[in-house]
């Protein structure tokens, strides 16, 4: 295959992580702004490249890309990109009331996780935004307490062909984040975790800055859950990841409700 040319809007970066073959890596995603089809780029060796050129959510990126044809799942988004001849286009800011990032994110809204789930099953939709109509908890628990995979997600352990273990996360955080939300009216109710670098950035940030645990935990509670519920009108950016299939929010979206924009 020969890598084509697109011009991507990046909004998600997740949390990076160590790999055996490319050193720290992020897996990102976008839209491409001719198709308004999602897309992801993975692995990017982010601290490979250069401090001026690298990537950051909701700017404009010209980028070559290929399909990611060895991808065990071969889920439909999935690229390699050639990182070396990333072009920076130009950022989509919050002015103007975020119309003008609301604009292009509200083209790809899907209706629930369980059409996203349908999608799946029939062309390996792996990405998606959705609008939950109603978000009941944000919750950071221990890691110990998490689901199987979710535990094994974030400590970041696997078996290599040879049956020994090697850690992935440059920091490991020994915590779930999570919301429980419904879709809508007919949702059976869910209760994903939530793997996006500026919520782990929030937490490793306050903790550097010599908060205990615990008082970290209470205040990304307090922004996720009471500043967001109260002011925002929250979306989540959702994707499986590459091993178990399973969905996760790799990204919040968090434009201020209609009522609470200052004019």
């Amino acid at each position: 295959m020969t890598y084509q040319k697109h011009d991507l809007l990046l909004i998600v970066e997740t949390y990076p992580n160590l790999s055996k073959k490319y050193d720290k890596t992020v897996c990102m995603a976008g839209i491409d702004m001719k198709s308004y089809e999602w897309m992801r780029i993975y692995p990017v060796p982010f601290f490979d490249i250069p401090v001026e050129k690298r990537p950051h959510k909701w700017e404009r990126l010209e980028i070559f890309t290929e399909r990611n044809l060895s991808e065990k799942l071969k889920r439909k988004e999935s690229n390699r990109i050639d990182y070396t001849k990333i072009r920076k286009l130009g950022g989509i800011s919050t002015k103007n009331a975020w119309s003008d990032r609301n604009n292009i994110v509200y083209k790809n809204i899907a209706p629930s996780i369980e059409f996203l789930e349908e999608a799946s099953k029939v062309d390996r939709t792996s990405l998606g935004f959705i609008k939950p109509k109603y978000i009941t908890d944000f919750y950071v628990e221990p890691i110990a307490n998490a689901r199987d995979w979710e535990r094994e997600l974030v400590e970041g352990t696997q078996k290599t062909l040879f049956n020994a273990v090697y850690r992935s996360p440059i920091e490991k955080i020994p915590y779930r984040f999570a919301y429980k939300f419904r879709c809508n009216d007919g949702c059976r109710g869910h209760d994903l975790m939530v793997e996006d670098w500026e919520l782990f950035a929030l937490y490793r940030g306050l903790i550097k800055r010599g908060d205990d645990e615990q008082t970290a935990m209470q205040k990304c509670i307090y922004k996720y859950k009471d500043e967001f519920l109260s002011k925002k009108d929250i979306g989540f950016f959702v994707g499986t990841e590459s091993r178990w299939n399973k969905w996760l929010i790799i990204g919040v979206y968090y434009p201020p409700k209609t009522n609470s924009i200052q004019t």
